[in-house]
């Protein structure tokens, strides 16, 4: 569908695409939304939801334009089932120029989905032609915010968050795009670098005994105190790393 002007769509107002192809001069969202699985002409100026695929449904939203997120928008993002880690299925937005980050990135993990013990799955959710420009003000998965725990040496804008039971998101800025990393760690890994070293062999050490703690700080066992058992976990997977696709 071809416009001789600007879509413009409002609170409420929902743009669903089903594999086709929007192309007006420019798309303006004041809270409204753009989902489903297709192409949109223009530039972009986001105050709304782009959802790629819809809810619990993975797609690929195609921008052949910069996209401009501000403070008030959202990009909601699926990670799906991981049966064949070769064939992952997520949702992705591909952008033919810049992409201005900001506002909220909502992260939905889709039925019972989470790599195997050590390894980790990596998803380029924004793939863009030129660059990623800014951050997302705020990150969530699965309705929990996400916070900077652990620094990310490669990329200063990103941030690594254990989210519970040795599973660490990452969420980073390479010069394509936005990429999310999903990690169940080896037992040992402490700060989800993804290597069991001696840097996790001193901080378990420094709690050892101690009760209250998690697996950031060597419970890798979940029952709140670092025991020996834990300490037996680690030193079977010393050395271990990370498999990546």
């Amino acid at each position: 569908l071809q416009l001789f002007g600007s879509a413009i769509l409002d609170q409420g107002s929902t743009l669903q695409l089903n594999n086709g192809e929007l192309d007006p001069l420019a798309v303006e969202l004041r809270g409204g939304t753009v989902s489903g699985t297709g192409t949109v002409g223009g530039e972009v100026l986001s105050q709304g939801q782009i959802v790629p695929g819809g809810i619990e449904q993975t797609g690929k939203i195609s921008f052949l334009g910069s996209v401009d997120q501000l403070s008030r928008g959202s990009l909601i993002i699926d990670l799906g089932d991981n049966a064949d880690r070769r064939n992952l299925q997520f949702d992705q937005v591909e952008v033919d120029g810049n992409f201005g980050v900001d506002g909220k990135l909502e992260l939905v993990t889709l039925e019972s989905y989470r790599p195997a013990e050590g390894e980790e799955d990596d998803f380029l959710i924004v793939a863009t032609t030129q660059n990623a420009l800014g951050e997302f003000d705020a990150i969530f998965l699965d309705g929990q915010q996400l916070e900077s725990e652990f620094l990310v040496v490669s990329d200063r804008r990103a941030i690594r968050d254990h989210v519970g039971g040795g599973r660490f998101i990452t969420v980073g800025y390479p010069n394509e795009g936005v990429e999310v990393t999903n990690y169940t760690a080896w037992a040992g890994d402490t700060d989800g670098d993804g290597v069991v070293d001696f840097d996790d062999f001193l901080v378990q050490s420094l709690n050892f005994g101690l009760d209250g703690v998690d697996w950031t700080e060597g419970d890798f066992d979940n029952d709140g105190r670092v025991s020996f058992a834990d300490f037996l976990r680690l030193s079977g997977n010393f050395g271990n790393e990370v498999d990546r696709i």
